[in-house]
């Protein structure tokens, strides 16, 4: 447990393209159901690409409140998804946490009975949470350091602000979510199963039912 529990306060916004306008439709269902407020929606109408619909994604992160999670519209969720999602922005309140990670790293970590997996080699932006000064440090980061190199892709941004701030990612697992799109890929990515999850806790797992408090980890 951090020594001060912060009591977290979650904003929400799915970067989508309308293509997909039925599953964020559930997705909306899904996440209000179970208690999520201040959802919106930011749809890429103009076809710009996965990173400018990614920014105005992040630029609704409102210091209202303490964390605002972007998710991508192409995910499952578990059954308590914004509770456990919540719990864990509550146990790591400066760390930025992604809920989707498909790598051996997973495995290693439900071998040893730990719960958590950090990575410096983040590359997947399904569902990320970052503290509100964190989201605002990351676009004035990338208004400063965005580069030619870094194409269309809203992930690659984020690994270079991680980077440099040498910022480890935090993924609890089992994942909390599942990524459908893996074999629906808007971007071209190749439909391989690399880009499903190893370790998904299912449509009616109960994450909250994790140790979760216990913040050892696999290190990648």
């Amino acid at each position: 447990m951090p020594a001060e529990v912060v009591h977290v306060r979650m904003s929400y916004c799915i970067m989508a393209h309308p293509k997909r306008v039925e599953h964020v439709s559930w997705m909306l269902r899904v996440l209000q159901g179970q208690g999520a407020q201040n959802v919106t929606v930011m749809y890429d109408r103009n076809g710009e690409g996965a990173w400018k619909n990614s920014k105005r994604a992040w630029e609704t992160a409102d210091s209202a409140f303490t964390h605002h999670m972007v998710l991508q519209d192409d995910i499952s969720m578990c059954k308590d998804f914004v509770e456990a999602a919540s719990w864990c922005a509550t146990l790591r309140p400066d760390a930025p946490i992604s809920f989707f990670l498909p790598r051996k790293s997973t495995e290693e970590a439900i071998a040893k009975g730990l719960c958590w997996v950090s990575t410096r080699r983040f590359l997947w932006a399904q569902a990320v949470i970052m503290p509100i000064g964190m989201a605002h440090d990351f676009l004035r980061w990338v208004s400063r350091h965005d580069d030619p190199t870094f194409g269309r892709h809203d992930d690659v941004r984020m690994a270079a602000f991680y980077a440099e701030k040498r910022l480890r990612v935090y993924v609890p697992v089992p994942t909390f979510i599942e990524h459908e799109g893996a074999e629906d890929s808007l971007m071209g990515n190749p439909n391989t199963a690399k880009r499903r999850s190893r370790q998904y806790i299912g449509d009616d797992g109960v994450a909250m039912s994790l140790p979760l408090h216990d913040l050892r980890d696999i290190q990648e």
